[in-house]
């Protein structure tokens, strides 16, 4: 399960959640009217963070909440990814380490250990560092029954304190490609925290840190948080990348035959192998489409084409904040260290995760 020897000491593999607990409430609220997918105590945010020490690179999976991961009522009340952790879990705790040996029966992906955090955690955090600010690419509007705003956000640089910044984060209703979209937009939210935190000082993160462990659950050393700290705050941007899980979507659902089923997204078999194999995986750790354990054959897909995953780096997510800042006129917070590309586009990796030698920007999205 855990990063096989000999890489263990080149790379450090964390599962990263997010619990869909809300401190605000309001329109987007768990369990709320607007967002009736939510679930209180769900990992609904679900990242594979590899932080591989050799390349100096960070590369992070986003794995849609709602995959279809079993047939079986037992292992997941929903039969999906996001409740896997709460239905192994007792007396109110989920079991983080039955979501990792999922994801690595499944996938095939290794992890040293998990961090889960509360979405109030986000809520204070953005407070306390913030107000903050975000890119929005695309105006945000959500309605009650009768048609009047009960919450929206224009599209553009806007300052959030943490509720706005927690209503930035949970939209997904305005979106056409719901959930699969939301996951694009959030990368726009890593891309302002990591801005204003590379450019804290020490008694800065000391001063977060009461915050973070209040609300964080981890089975991670210390030493290997600090490890994790230093590198994405010291990696350059255009080192860090962020890619998806490709899925075929749109009205699939399970269980067939009940009155209620469940909407779910399912695993794109070979393009997901072909993406790890890719980015995530060395030669001797390289699985075929095969080899993958998904839950792809409960329900008919038929010629529905896979997501794209997306394939960007942080860099290029910068600079396209900066632009539009200079085109709207809007000043840039002052408080943010924008990390923009280097002057020589980041490598394709090859299969090892190794730098190709390739200057072609778009060989990344590419091979992927």
């Amino acid at each position: 399960l855990n990063t096989p020897e000999g890489l263990d000491g080149e790379q450090l593999n964390i599962l990263v959640l997010g619990i869909d607990r809300s401190a605000q409430g309001g329109d987007m609220a768990a369990g709320s009217s607007n967002d009736s997918q939510s679930n209180d105590g769900n990992t609904d945010m679900i990242m594979y963070v590899q932080l591989d020490f050799v390349n100096d690179e960070v590369r992070m999976l986003q794995i849609p909440r709602n995959i279809m991961v079993t047939t079986d009522y037992d292992v997941s009340h929903n039969y999906q990814i996001n409740n896997v952790a709460r239905t192994q879990g007792s007396d109110g705790n989920n079991n983080y380490d039955a979501l990792r040996q999922l994801i690595y029966d499944q996938f095939g992906l290794y992890t040293d250990g998990y961090v889960a955090i509360r979405l109030e955690a986000l809520v204070e955090l953005v407070d306390l560092l913030g107000p903050i600010q975000i890119y929005v690419p695309d105006e945000i509007t959500y309605t009650d029954k009768y048609g009047n705003p009960t919450s929206h956000l224009d599209q553009g640089l806007q300052w959030m304190d943490g509720a706005t910044a927690e209503f930035f984060l949970r939209a997904r209703e305005t979106y056409t490609q719901g959930d699969i979209q939301r996951l694009n937009v959030q990368r726009y939210f890593y891309s302002a925290m990591f801005a204003r935190l590379r450019d804290m000082t020490v008694w800065d993160i000391a001063k977060i840190l009461p915050v973070v462990m209040n609300y964080m659950e981890t089975d991670l050393s210390v030493s290997k948080m600090v490890s994790a700290a230093v590198s994405l705050l010291t990696v350059s941007s255009d080192h860090i990348m962020l890619c998806q899980v490709p899925v075929y979507m749109g009205q699939l659902y399970y269980p067939i035959g009940v009155e209620y089923p469940n909407d779910v997204v399912v695993v794109a078999r070979q393009e997901t192998a072909d993406l790890l194999n890719t980015y995530f995986r060395t030669p001797e750790t390289q699985l075929t489409a095969d080899q993958l354990n998904v839950c792809d054959n409960a329900i008919d897909l038929g010629n529905r084409s896979p997501t794209d995953p997306n394939v960007q780096y942080m860099g290029s997510l910068n600079e396209e904040v900066v632009t539009a800042a200079g085109e709207d006129g809007t000043e840039i917070d002052p408080n943010a260290t924008y990390d923009l590309p280097t002057a020589t586009a980041t490598p394709a990796p090859d299969a090892s995760g190794a730098d190709s030698g390739s200057s072609d920007p778009s060989s990344a999205d590419d091979a992927a």
